[in-house]
């Protein structure tokens, strides 16, 4: 098998011998062990130490490296790897230290536990949060015969219930089909849900329900809400050049126009770490992290306060993955957003995000802060979750047993009876067969689960992993 892939922790698992490329060339080749544990080239250390790691602390910036790959039609002489290493540092990684953020990320998380404690201590005084969903349904009609008519719903969100609080960044996890990408374009109002509410807390601090909007009005509260999609090949429009890209966020909202649009764009591009004098070129001359980085810059033109990243680094390699989630993370604290953040590699959340929702077949089945999730799982799916993380070294291979699900994901349209969950559970019993388990508070920190037996199971998805440290 020849397995071409960016996700190291894949190749750790399953390759034998391993090929790094870089611009066209390889520079370095050997054995899956040596290549993981004595890499010789600078591109194979810095990519190594680019990857998100399940261990240590979440608050701590990725380590980069410098600049962009080098276009193929515009080589540097020499080393190739030349333009993007820091020049006079003895090496390519970068890795951003920052003492404020993390001071300003537990500051954060400590704030959200001590809005938990007060929400469970008294329900009716309570903050406002930026976003809350209640019981929120998206189901899509499926329609047969010749006259079309409507013989069942898939169930994509099943029931929602969030709060996403000012300033923090919500994870959104599950497998693919589990409804996690709907739910985000629910939210954003891309689809008309089905029923439920989308509370949303307005600059002028009341409170609207976008479920019930429609026409101008919703048109208003897009400039509070914006998307950045998954792939930056497709989500931008190849006949436009970045300005007009960018820009006619700005002209449709009435914010810029002529003169001042181009200054605005220009900052813009500034701000995400691209150059200005670009913008008059079509996408196509820019890389994938590029690329990314101008669908960022279009989320951020009409200056929103909650940013939907839907899969937004899972097509990045791992050197671009690394520069963008660090971007994300500065231009947080820069501009004061709000983030929904989807995805399905759980180092990555668990990197980016303050608190966690695991969803499974249109529901949540745990919300928990994020350590809380990674150290004490409480749903037996979210432990199979954890426990499928491809870990980046090929040693771990020898460690431990993964847990495997039987079957595949229930079919939304027809999910099956009580926990959807229990055909795959290892610890179901006729209670989960016949009894839909609520999402309930089981601890103080506001951990929240959808089992029935979630304080009496023990579990541990790293069971016998020793979580490597690279140097």
């Amino acid at each position: 098998m020849l397995f071409v892939t960016h996700d190291l922790g894949v190749v750790a698992e399953i390759a034998d011998e391993v090929v790094v490329m870089y611009v066209g060339r390889v520079v370095e080749a050997g054995d899956v062990d040596t290549i993981f544990h004595a890499p010789v080239h600078p591109y194979t250390k810095a990519l190594l130490q680019s990857v998100p790691r399940m261990h240590g602390q979440p608050t701590e910036r990725l380590a980069i490296i410098d600049g962009m790959v080098p276009s193929r039609f515009n080589r540097p002489p020499g080393l190739q790897l030349s333009s993007p290493m820091q020049r006079g540092k003895g090496g390519p990684v970068r890795p951003e230290g920052s003492a404020a953020r993390r001071h300003r990320r537990r500051a954060c998380r400590q704030l959200s536990a001590l809005r938990r404690k007060t929400m469970m201590a008294d329900p009716m005084n309570q903050p406002r949060p930026l976003l809350e969903l209640n019981d929120l349904r998206m189901h899509f009609p499926i329609r047969k015969g010749a006259f079309r008519r409507v013989v069942g719903h898939v169930k994509a969100v099943d029931g929602v219930s969030l709060r996403v609080e000012d300033g923090e960044t919500l994870g959104i996890v599950g497998e693919s089909g589990c409804g996690k990408s709907t739910l985000a374009r629910t939210v954003l109002r891309i689809y008309q849900p089905t029923s439920g509410e989308i509370r949303y807390r307005s600059r002028s601090g009341g409170t609207v329900d976008l479920a019930a909007l429609s026409g101008s009005a919703l048109d208003e509260i897009h400039r509070d809400l914006r998307i950045v999609f998954q792939d930056p090949q497709s989500s931008l429009n190849p006949r436009l050049p970045v300005i007009d890209i960018i820009g006619e966020v700005l002209g449709v909202n009435g914010i810029a126009k002529g003169r001042e649009l181009e200054h605005r764009v220009a900052d813009l591009m500034q701000s995400v770490g691209l150059r200005p004098e670009y913008m008059h070129r079509y996408p196509h001359a820019f890389s994938g992290g590029e690329r990314q980085r101008i669908g960022i810059a279009r989320a951020l033109a009409s200056n929103p306060r909650l940013v939907i990243a839907d899969e937004a680094v899972s097509a990045l390699d791992v050197s671009v993955q690394a520069q963008t989630i660090n971007l994300l993370q500065d231009l947080q604290e820069q501009f004061g957003l709000t983030y929904l953040f989807v995805a399905h590699d759980l180092s990555v959340v668990r990197h980016i995000s303050d608190n966690i929702a695991v969803m499974y077949v249109g529901r949540v089945v745990e919300k928990a802060p994020t350590e809380q999730i990674f150290s004490r799982p409480l749903h037996p799916y979210t432990e199979a979750l954890l426990s499928a993380v491809p870990i980046a070294d090929p040693r771990m291979r020898r460690h431990g047993q993964r847990i495997r699900l039987a079957g595949e994901v229930a079919d939304p349209a027809h999910p099956p009876p009580g926990c959807a969950f229990h055909p795959r559970c290892r610890y179901a019993t006729e209670l989960c067969k016949q009894e839909v388990p609520g999402l309930r508070t089981v601890t103080a920190d506001g951990h929240a689960v959808a089992c029935h037996y979630a304080e009496s199971l023990t579990l541990n998805p790293f069971a016998d992993r020793i979580i490597p440290e690279f140097n």
